[in-house]
């Protein structure tokens, strides 16, 4: 960092910029990562995921949430991974209200079915916020399920008492052809 200062590349490159502010995020030092932000130039979607999914990841989820109002007061149209770290904090929070909006954002901009990643995130975020009929409306309209989708509609329905369906999920998922992992049979 104090080289890439020293030669003023800070200024200049917004891709080492952002490299440099992901690194400090990833190692948990979220007070240089947001300098790192701070002190650039020109910030894109790239520079704010990697903040926001810092923020996310260290369990500063009111920081993430934070950090998205900006980015969408500054003009920055969020993409798939904004929309995924954002659900995440909304589910770790039970911002239900929140999560919702997100949702409607994902539906209108066609992006339900496209990521994978971006539709596990929308189940668990549903299932976070204990709203598993709309979990598994999401769910069911999905082209692609993964192990990841399988296991989070099974684990969601065992948490909360309904080992029924959870059995139910796990069944459908082996029908489907889907093998289980450590994490399925939990």
């Amino acid at each position: 960092h104090d080289e890439i200062q020293r030669q003023g590349l800070l200024q200049t490159n917004v891709v080492l910029g952002t490299s440099l502010l992901d690194m400090y995020a990833k190692c948990n030092a979220l007070g240089k990562a947001q300098e790192v932000f701070d002190s650039l130039p020109f910030r894109d979607v790239v520079a704010w995921n990697a903040l926001i999914s810092g923020y996310v990841q260290q369990g500063l989820c009111d920081n993430a949430l934070n950090c998205f109002q900006v980015m969408q007061d500054e003009g920055i149209s969020a993409n798939e991974t904004t929309f995924s770290c954002i659900l995440r904090a909304c589910g770790a929070l039970e911002y239900l209200e929140m999560g919702e909006h997100v949702h409607v954002q994902i539906r209108k901009r066609g992006l339900v079915g496209r990521n994978i990643i971006l539709d596990n995130a929308i189940v668990d975020m549903y299932i976070k916020c204990q709203m598993l009929g709309k979990a598994e409306d999401v769910f069911n309209e999905l082209p692609v399920r993964d192990v990841v989708t399988w296991n989070s509609i099974i684990s969601g329905y065992s948490r909360y008492g309904l080992y029924e369906d959870a059995i139910f999920h796990f069944v459908q998922m082996k029908k489907e052809g889907v093998l289980p992992d450590s994490l399925s049979v939990c």
